[in-house]
């Protein structure tokens, strides 16, 4: 019960910092940015290869919905509490960054990979 306790106060610690997550990870990228215009993130409790995948079809359309995003370059990434290595993977391949927990904050667990 204690563990479980413990999993839910950092879940909701990580959640409560993820407008200041996503600002620190976006300055982390600084070099990568440079290529990007805007910035797509779903953060998820539980991410898997389903979820990616259906992530990257609806960056796909994005412009689709949004006209206005036509011919600008989207920097899409996902965010959860944990990345397995299979995801993490399958996020290298369809080029979209990974932010995880780390030891005490978040960060991006693929920065460079690609």
């Amino acid at each position: 019960m204690v563990e479980v306790e413990q999993r839910v106060d950092r879940l909701e610690t990580a959640m409560s910092h993820m407008a200041e997550t996503v600002e620190r990870t976006w300055h982390e990228m600084r070099e990568d940015r440079l290529r990007f215009e805007s910035l797509m993130l779903d953060f998820e409790r539980r991410m898997d290869a389903a979820k990616v995948t259906e992530y990257r079809d609806k960056v796909r359309l994005l412009s689709e919905f949004f006209p206005e995003l036509a011919g600008k370059t989207v920097c899409p990434a996902v965010a959860s509490v944990y990345l397995e290595a299979s995801v993490i993977a399958l996020l290298n391949r369809e080029k979209i960054y990974g932010i995880a927990m780390g030891d005490e904050t978040m960060h991006v667990v693929n920065l460079g990979a690609f």
